[in-house]
């Protein structure tokens, strides 16, 4: 875990500064700071932290047609901090049984009254024209590294001074294990982003001693423990 932002020691801040004067300026400030990460100090009073980690692939998204292409699809890179991109990167897609490889180029802008979506700092889109060789029911990435840079192109964080280069890897497609209990870096158009289960007619003398999970898939989330009261 990164330490705040503090300053070398109590002499860091130097220069000519006088106390104003609609006269001639003469009395010097005391330049001398108070001890690190003490009362007063940048470190103790603001916990400003500077940030390195270069920002990766949250997701990969169609935005026209979840789970199915048509013509011209676009699809969006959602990193998790905000991104600058130069030249032009390409995402590298599955469109075919046979190993057929489709090329998705980087366009810098996306305009379409049919598609109702915020796009943030974080995304990076990616146009991708079908031909007429490609068959495939589920269009995908092709593999880890298909967010391919050539030569000219970068992705970096977007910051006052943005040197960061981003984390462009991908997992292996088929690879939809959790990782800190979430799933990056991955074509996510088959997870629903909430799903809400109505339970009705539910009655037990004891409320409080209900709990209640949902499994699916080897996996389970829980939905209420100890939640409820008795109603009369």
């Amino acid at each position: 875990m990164a330490l705040p932002l503090e300053y070398n020691d109590r002499w860091a801040l130097k220069g000519d500064v006088r106390r104003y004067s609609t006269n001639e300026a003469t009395i010097i400030a005391d330049l001398l700071l108070p001890p690190s990460f003490s009362l007063g100090s940048l470190g103790y009073c603001c916990n400003v932290v500077v940030d390195s980690t270069p920002p990766y692939i949250k997701s990969l998204v169609p935005l026209k047609r979840p789970g199915v292409y048509g013509e011209n699809e676009i699809i969006v890179a959602t990193f998790n901090k905000p991104v600058v991109v130069k030249g032009v990167p390409s995402l590298a897609l599955k469109t075919g049984y046979n190993n057929n490889i489709g090329i998705a180029t980087y366009i810098p802008s996306f305009l379409a009254t049919d598609i109702m979506i915020d796009l943030e700092e974080s995304a990076v889109l990616f146009k991708y024209i079908v031909r007429s060789i490609d068959n495939i029911l589920d269009l995908t990435f092709y593999n880890s590294s298909a967010l391919f840079l050539p030569y000219g192109a970068s992705i970096i964080h977007r910051t006052m001074n943005s040197t960061t280069p981003a984390d462009t890897s991908l997992r292996e497609p088929a690879d939809f294990s959790l990782v800190r209990n979430t799933i990056d870096r991955q074509w996510l158009y088959r997870f629903p982003s909430k799903n809400e289960v109505i339970i009705r007619d539910l009655y037990h003398s004891e409320p409080r001693s209900l709990n209640v999970e949902l499994h699916h898939a080897g996996k389970s989330a829980r939905i209420f423990s100890d939640c409820c009261q008795a109603m009369t």
